[in-house]
């Protein structure tokens, strides 16, 4: 997939091509999800409205994918990264939603050991 083009400016733009990511994984297409992630991982920062809560839901989707891939310490490093980011921005939009998954990783770590 040739997708060196996309510099995502804002966070619509970022909410989209992660959801198109979020796609191609549910298509197991997860090479190229995990491109489109990575896309979005590194413009994250220099997004023009970077505060925006919506963003709050792209480490959470990408664990999610991670978790059913069943590579938990990959989806947990990725619920930790969204809820650091939820405490930076004094948000409680999806706190509940990365508390319970965290723990979830933590449960299926402590299984597979």
């Amino acid at each position: 997939m040739k997708i060196d083009h996309l510099q995502p400016k804002n966070s619509v733009e970022l909410l989209l091509i992660n959801s198109l990511g979020v796609i191609y994984a549910e298509l197991n297409r997860f090479s190229d999800a995990e491109e489109l992630f990575k896309i979005v991982n590194e413009n994250f920062s220099s997004c023009r409205d970077v505060n925006s809560e919506n963003l709050n839901v792209i480490h959470y989707q990408q664990g999610c994918i991670f978790m059913k891939e069943q590579d938990y310490q990959q989806a947990l490093n990725s619920f930790v990264l969204g809820l650091n980011r939820i405490n930076q921005l004094n948000s409680t939009f999806m706190l509940g939603n990365y508390s319970s998954k965290i723990l979830e990783c933590y449960q299926q770590i402590e299984n597979d050991n």
